[in-house]
């Protein structure tokens, strides 16, 4: 270069110091340069301690994400838009056969048989082309096919997975097996069907057990009308056979032997008996015969008048009759519910040989067989010769005597069938407690509303 283009460059021209100087920018030194160097790396070492806290929470988040889908019973699979399965939880190899990890990158049609494998891809094309889908966001029961090739009924819920702008779609799907919940219908319509018949089967059966119960209701009143008609048109003769052996006792006394006397006799007194029968055979028939008239009876006054019409024969029997606690009122027919008690309280004193003879009259609230429920008991007790338990239910029965006439004369054998009929008939209960030769008790429930 010339000296004058030399000395030109040099007069237009300004050092580095004095612009630096001119424009304010400060000068570094080596150790401002370290400063600023070491700046730089504290500012690199921290972005890339927070870049990888970031991924250890990541990691971690990844992990509970994970552990949170393998804790699920139903397999859950997230699906991209090819169909392929990106993920898998643990339960996929509990109901499919498959390991999580035999599934990842496989299209997901390979857990369907057809035809649902070949539109399944054709329904994630629609949604992504149109933004409408008939499958995702519902709940449906379709067939899925496990590894082994083995079909099985199926619930599915596919839904679309929210990620940040430019990521590919992605899919969550939720799968159950619901072979149990399919054979339990399936039994349930079985159940329900067999019930259906059952039902039209007892409708047959009520219809034809309400004609068998009306025949025997006419039935019954056909018995309770001819035992009526029957029972009074033998009393006729019976009192002619009576009258006519009187007559010949008294006519012909003198004529007759003593055996011949003894045979009339007897046949008095069978007459009689049978007279006595036919009697308590037609209040046995009246019984069935009559509307059961009921209303609130106060029960004291009735044994009250029961004790004491029978007043002589307790004098003379030796026999007493208490009643420690007052006996409630009660809905029943006061008329019948007399019988039951004269009938018990008679016998208590007939079937007794102590020389004290006592008959307690009483009521226990609860108390009885399970199927007496919790009306009134009440019961009659003695202290007389008791029951041998073969016994118990026989002495109910018509014209069943346990003892014979020599020891215990008198009646015949349907008193306590009578009772029998009133207390059933008042909805109630009869049973007894007995030990031979200490004592019986007859207990006996009037089940209506008091």
């Amino acid at each position: 270069m010339s000296r004058k283009r030399r000395a030109k460059t040099a007069a237009g021209a300004e050092s580095l110091p004095a612009l630096e100087r001119r424009i304010g920018i400060p000068r570094f030194g080596l150790g401002d340069f370290l400063v600023l160097l070491r700046r730089i790396l504290a500012t690199l070492r921290h972005g890339i301690e927070r870049r990888e806290q970031s991924e250890a929470d990541l990691r971690s988040s990844e992990a509970r994400l994970r552990a949170i889908l393998d804790a699920s019973i139903d397999p859950i699979v997230t699906i991209g838009s090819d169909g392929v399965i990106r993920s898998a939880s643990r339960a996929v190899g509990r109901v499919f056969g498959w390991e999580p990890d035999e599934l990842i990158g496989r299209n997901v049609s390979v857990l369907m048989p057809e035809p649902y494998r070949s539109g399944h891809d054709g329904y994630l094309a629609r949604y992504l082309q149109t933004g409408e889908s008939s499958v995702l966001g519902r709940l449906r029961e379709l067939e899925a096919e496990r590894r082994d090739g083995s079909v099985f009924p199926c619930e599915i819920w596919v839904n679309p997975v929210g990620v940040p702008p430019g990521e590919a779609p992605l899919f969550c799907g939720v799968l159950r097996d619901i072979t149990e919940r399919k054979a339990a219908e399936r039994r349930l319509q079985q159940y329900a069907s067999h019930l259906e018949v059952a039902n039209l089967e007892l409708a047959d059966s009520s219809k034809a057990l309400q004609e068998v119960v009306e025949k025997l209701r006419r039935s019954n009143e056909d018995l309770d009308e001819f035992a009526y008609v029957a029972s009074h048109d033998l009393k006729e003769p019976l009192r002619g056979i009576h009258n006519y052996a009187r007559f010949l006792l008294e006519d012909y006394a003198k004529v007759l032997d003593a055996d011949g006397i003894g045979r009339l006799e007897t046949l008095g007194r069978l007459a009689e008996r049978l007279t006595a029968m036919i009697d308590a055979l037609l209040e046995f028939a009246r019984l069935g015969r009559t509307r059961l008239a009921v209303t609130r009876t106060d029960l004291q006054a009735v044994v009250e008048d029961v004790v004491e019409s029978l007043e002589v024969m307790l004098h003379e029997r030796g026999a007493s009759v208490q009643i420690p606690e007052r006996l409630p009122a009660v809905v029943c027919s006061g008329t019948l519910v007399a019988e039951v008690f004269r009938n018990l309280i008679e016998n208590a004193v007939k079937y007794n040989e102590k020389p004290e003879r006592r008959v307690e009259v009483g009521v226990s609230h609860g108390a009885g067989p399970p199927a007496a429920g919790h009306p009134p008991v009440f019961f009659v007790r003695d202290n007389g010769i008791g029951i041998r338990e073969r016994h118990l239910e026989s002495v109910f029965r018509i014209f069943k005597r346990l003892n014979g006439r020599d020891r215990f004369p008198g009646g015949t054998g349907m008193g306590l069938t009578i009772v029998k009929k009133i207390v059933e008939r008042h909805g109630g209960r009869i049973w007894i407690e007995s030990t031979p030769g200490e004592g019986s008790a007859f207990f006996f429930t009037l089940s209506r509303e008091n």
